[in-house]
């Protein structure tokens, strides 16, 4: 019986730690991936922010630490600088793997986007983003 309850209490703590952010799960990030859909083209007019994943044509995944690091230190304490009227025409997702989290970022084609819930625009972050994505793309 003891053995059972040792278990359980080892399960609860573990499920719990888990749950709890570290520091560096919280703050490094692992990698970043971008699902894109070309960014000026008509095609797929009024992509909803949820399927931009089947829409994509194009998968990047950056696992560099140093520029990480940098999206990482842009995000970190992010607060709106001004809040954005956003349509249905979401081209990139930006999935943001911190630890064994993750956090999705949709950006429309004029740079405004969805983070955790909230219409933004951060001409900094944008450009950050445009930087990997190839000419043809844009």
């Amino acid at each position: 019986m003891k053995k059972i309850n040792i278990l359980l209490v080892l399960f609860v703590v573990l499920f719990f730690i888990n749950k709890i952010p570290i520091y560096s799960q919280k703050y490094e990030i692992k990698k970043i991936t971008l699902y894109i859909v070309p960014i000026n083209s008509k095609e797929g007019f009024d992509i909803p922010y949820n399927r931009i994943k089947a829409y994509s044509s194009l998968k990047i995944t950056i696992k560099h630490w140093v520029e990480s690091a940098i999206l990482s230190k842009m995000l970190y304490g992010f607060k709106c600088e001004t809040i954005a009227e956003i349509n249905k025409d979401f081209r990139v997702l930006c999935i943001i793997h911190w630890g064994y989290k993750k956090e999705k970022i949709y950006f429309n084609k004029y740079g405004h986007f969805l983070y955790n819930g909230i219409a933004c625009k951060n001409d900094e972050i944008w450009e950050y983003i445009l930087s990997f994505i190839p000419d043809k793309y844009e």
